[in-house]
């Protein structure tokens, strides 16, 4: 009875231990299971962020791409001349062109109604095209009255070719450049060769220094005696003119004693070594 007792106790004893194994091997079961899809979720989860950031990438790399693309589209259409400036520029080209012609294929009728043409497109030009033109009919011996007046009173740089090397420029021309310019004209003017005493009375008159002293250093200017005499009557404000005025082949002893007495004492000496004023003639003057 006793030895039956023990054998039933052993059995339910291994059948609990039984049953608490399997019990505990479906527990370590479904935390493994949990684990499992946990792991699957959070890779999923991953998966789906990388899709988006690289969506997201994507994105900015073709937007940027996009906005260079079109930058460079841009400036390519900025760049690529218009076909109306085109053809004006070749337009412009060929009247100066026609103008240059020499004498024996236009005459003087046809070159001038040409000039008018070319006179018109250029108050409309850009400065580089007015200054190609002036520097290509600065070398001809005829150039049409209203393309050449346009020209020479045009802005400093395109008037310079003309007023400086164009031998074919007449006193009347000079003197129309002097009247309606500006003050680098007169600049330009007071360093031609050969100017005129006309034009030089002109620019002294101005009153206007650095004129005046470009104009004293141009040794082949043609310096009239009222030119002369008018910036000898400067000199007594400005004393920088004194020395230029004395370089000048024109200077008259006249001229000379009335810029002795406010000279300094070297052009002082000059002036009576020059002109070889004696005592008895410094005194009458005084006197």
């Amino acid at each position: 009875m006793r030895g039956r007792c023990r054998k039933d106790r052993k059995i339910s004893r291994g059948f609990s231990r039984q049953k608490g194994s399997s019990s505990g091997q479906n527990n370590k079961r479904l935390t493994d299971a949990g684990d499992d899809a946990g792991m699957v979720s959070s890779l999923a989860r991953a998966d789906s962020l990388s899709e988006a950031d690289e969506a997201s990438i994507g994105e900015g790399v073709d937007a940027a791409q996009s906005a260079e693309l079109d930058q460079i589209f841009d400036d390519i259409i900025a760049e690529a001349p218009q076909p109306k400036n085109q053809a004006r520029h070749v337009l412009l080209r060929r009247l100066a062109d026609v103008v240059c012609l020499p004498e024996s294929r236009i005459n003087a009728f046809e070159r001038a109604v040409t000039a008018d043409l070319l006179v018109e497109m250029l108050r409309e030009s850009a400065l580089h095209d007015r200054m190609r033109v002036a520097k290509r009919v600065s070398i001809l011996a005829e150039i049409p009255n209203s393309l050449i007046r346009m020209l020479i009173t045009d802005d400093a740089e395109v008037a310079r070719p003309l007023i400086e090397d164009c031998e074919s420029l007449s006193d009347a021309d000079l003197y129309y450049c002097a009247k309606f310019g500006n003050h680098h004209h007169h600049m330009l003017l007071a360093t031609r060769k050969e100017l005129s005493s006309i034009l030089c009375e002109y620019l002294v008159d101005t009153e206007n220094m650095p004129v005046i002293e470009t104009l004293l250093k141009n040794q082949r200017a043609r310096l009239s005696q009222p030119a002369l005499e008018a910036a000898v009557a400067m000199s007594q404000n400005y004393s920088q003119l004194i020395p230029l005025i004395m370089k000048r082949a024109e200077l008259r002893p006249s001229s000379a004693y009335v810029l002795f007495w406010w000279a300094e004492a070297d052009s002082r000496r000059l002036i009576l070594t020059r002109f070889g004023v004696n005592r008895e003639i410094m005194q009458d003057m005084a006197s």
